[in-house]
């Protein structure tokens, strides 16, 4: 039997052949025909899609933080810094870095967006630290704040033991301060995109307006 259509909310498409009473937003009946024709090739490509996110995303997205992680903390442990995962404790003009509770070793924290003085002057430390920060972002969905960094954290590594097929919770959270699965993995897919072309600003909406950017100097005929 043919899969059933989605719900025709998440997608909006531009005027002409795909007007009508909707303003634009197609008809159930246009992405049922949609649906009827490539529904079926799509769950066909599911468990490859799937593969292709287990390896080439969330374990290359792990191994490559680990990486950054054993980096900075010996890098910063030759100058009496550490690195942490935890908000600054204390923020100056200028400046992002925690002093230790004792007036010991400076932190270095991942949600601080620029180095601070004077690791900062350093040119190549200060761009590795931007590659960091790129990062940091598969784990920051935009719609949450930063105590989400460690919840995603986890579930990354559960998807990299179990798969993301077999431990996806698509609509589970312990909070409604935390994201879902499906939010974890729409935030990790975006961003992949945008390594590459300005995805998010081209095909991504930001209210009810469509998006701001142009891909190749033209407006997207269909967006999220």
């Amino acid at each position: 039997s043919q899969p059933s259509a989605p719900a025709a909310g998440n997608l909006s498409w531009r005027g002409g052949a795909f007007g009508g009473a909707l303003q634009g937003i197609p008809t159930e009946a246009e992405v049922q025909e949609t649906y009827t024709t490539f529904g079926g090739e799509l769950q066909q490509w599911v468990s490859s899609i799937a593969t292709m996110i287990d390896q080439q995303v969330v374990d290359l997205l792990i191994r490559q933080i680990e990486d950054s992680d054993r980096l900075w903390q010996q890098a910063l442990a030759s100058k009496g810094w550490r690195l942490t995962t935890d908000l600054p404790r204390n923020t100056y003009p200028g400046m992002a870095f925690g002093m230790g509770a004792a007036g010991g070793s400076q932190e270095l924290s991942v949600f601080d967006r620029n180095l601070p003085k004077p690791l900062c002057d350093d040119f190549q430390a200060a761009e590795m630290w931007q590659k960091r920060q790129q990062l940091e972002s598969f784990l920051a969905h935009p719609s949450f704040g930063h105590a989400q960094r460690q919840y995603v954290w986890d579930r990354l590594q559960q998807w990299r033991q179990r798969g993301v097929l077999n431990a996806m919770r698509y609509d589970w959270r312990p909070s409604e301060n935390m994201p879902t699965d499906a939010h974890i993995l729409e935030n990790l897919v975006i961003k992949m995109l945008s390594v590459h072309v300005e995805f998010g600003n081209c095909f991504l909406a930001q209210g009810s307006g469509p998006p701001a950017g142009k891909h190749m100097g033209q407006a997207p005929t269909a967006y999220l």
